[in-house]
């Protein structure tokens, strides 16, 4: 093993490590400088932050080896600034459909202002708010590129750490698919989509999930001209197609095109725009944006070393204890369960009491997740489509969102558009699904995905009494219903 030169004392904050920096040595290995350790967590995202700081704050020697900016891909190129930009782009929209506010609007938001705001969200692309957080709690910071010899060593840039117990934390990268030509073109991932301080004229979107979806209204509503291309029949084609399709309109009336069961087979530049080719079609854009989902990162890290066995998609297999292989951990997008920030901390949570001999499985079988467009798009469980796949004898149903007051006092001209649906295993009365398009519909679905996780059953949530007015209402005439069926 290599060893490389040693960075200045001066060059990291206290209890930052950079290169052979390191806590009271503890041996060596192969003639290298050993540090020890109770547990190390490769990757500083907020999987790897949740597990290092219940550790630290258990006790244990910890330490956090990252290689870019601790706090993640969410903090600084994916969840946190894209919801900013569409937060911005938001209020404008919102007054041009409520009386009263409409006279008010002289001119169309400025991307500008936007992205400052994105930027200073972010702490200027800093990590020193989330170093500061595991700093308190003792949890000592790793700088450099992990490789492991086994499960109990850790080399960082050449100096290695030993440790009783190891978390896998890398989180995921961006997949490519394998369009002709679209290697040798200079595209943009999700890091570069919200990064950006100008908007180009035309944008082309490879991909209908969330972040595609999320990116088509913020750049349309800026006033780029959008096309979005999906290859399933709908957008977001893990939800319910009613809800899906909530979405859809919305981007249609935004401007956006949208390409669905089209797959885009050729891409070019010739230095100045991109070319599309999508069946019969062939499209144009300034600028070309990747949102093809994701893929674990576990390249590079020598995992086969600490016994870890990884998936054909390569992410690492682990149990209910997110546990890989001996004395490793793996927790977040890097184990391809759900790639949700969300379920990341959720599982750094129930690795770190693993660790520490605390008896904690892990259910994925109520897991929200969201897609922040106007309008919102939130769901937890199954669809009927796949209730019926896991063998539930599924029953559905579907309710307009203009069922309850609400809406009306949302906007004008019929109000607030949006639908919802719970899914029922008819045999035992018991939940296992629900979805909803509305506005704000993320702050609401945490009540599913609480029946579902308790095991309740569709009567219990008809039997809840809702505030009124309000779109979480809309759960109950749908269990009412489904009551009733």
């Amino acid at each position: 093993m290599q060893t490389f030169e040693t960075a200045s004392p001066d060059a990291c904050p206290v209890g930052i490590t950079a290169r052979s920096q390191n806590p009271p040595l503890a041996g060596r290995v192969k003639g290298v400088a050993v540090a020890s350790f109770d547990a190390i967590v490769i990757g500083a995202g907020p999987g790897g932050e949740v597990a290092a700081g219940k550790l630290a704050e258990a006790g244990q020697r910890v330490a956090i080896v990252e290689r870019e900016r601790v706090g993640g891909e969410c903090a600084y190129w994916a969840c946190i600034p894209s919801k900013v930009l569409l937060r911005s782009a938001q209020p404008s929209f919102d007054a041009r459909r409520v009386p009263g506010s409409r006279a008010a609007m002289t001119g169309a938001s400025a991307f500008a202002e936007a992205a400052a705001w994105r930027t200073d969200v972010v702490d200027n692309y800093s990590d020193s708010e989330h170093l500061g957080w595991l700093l308190d709690r003792g949890v000592q910071i790793i700088r450099g590129a992990a490789q492991l010899q086994d499960a109990r060593h850790v080399f960082v840039d050449g100096v290695a750490h030993t440790c009783e117990h190891l978390v896998i934390a890398t989180g995921s990268v961006p997949s490519q698919p394998p369009i002709e030509g679209l290697a040798d073109t200079p595209f943009w991932t999700n890091r570069q989509a919200t990064s950006l301080t100008s908007l180009p004229d035309s944008i082309a979107i490879l991909g209908g999930g969330a972040v595609g979806v999320e990116l088509a209204q913020v750049y349309a509503r800026y006033g780029s001209r959008v096309d979005i291309f999906e290859r399933a029949p709908h957008l977001l084609a893990e939800e319910d197609p009613e809800i899906a399709h909530c979405v859809e309109e919305s981007l249609q009336s935004d401007g956006v095109n949208v390409h669905c069961g089209v797959s885009v087979t050729a891409v070019s530049h010739d230095g100045h725009a991109f070319a599309l080719v999508a069946g019969d079609q062939q499209r144009s854009a300034e600028q070309l944006i990747v949102a093809a989902g994701r893929t674990a990162n576990s390249a590079g890290l020598n995992l086969q070393s600490a016994g870890v066995t990884l998936d054909k998609r390569g992410a690492i297999i682990i149990d209910a204890a997110c546990k890989a292989a001996e004395s490793v951990y793996a927790v977040g997008d890097v184990t391809g369960v759900a790639m949700f920030t969300h379920v990341a901390k959720y599982q750094g949570s129930i690795a770190a009491q693993s660790i520490l001999g605390k008896p904690a499985r892990a259910r994925y079988d109520a897991v929200p997740h969201c897609t922040f467009t106007d309008p919102e798009i939130a769901s937890a469980g199954m669809t009927e489509h796949q209730a019926r796949e896991a063998g539930i004898q599924a029953r559905a149903v579907v309710v307009e969102l203009s069922e309850v007051a609400r809406p009306i006092t949302y906007y004008d001209a019929g109000g607030a558009k949006g639908r919802a649906t719970l899914v029922m295993d008819a045999a035992t009365g018991q939940l296992v699904g629900g979805a909803l398009a509305a506005p704000n519909a993320s702050e609401y679905i945490g009540l599913i995905a609480t029946v579902i996780h308790l095991g309740a059953r569709v009567g219990d949530l008809s039997e809840l009494i809702l505030p009124f007015p309000t779109f979480s209402e809309i759960f109950h005439v749908a269990a009412e219903r489904l009551c009733s069926a």
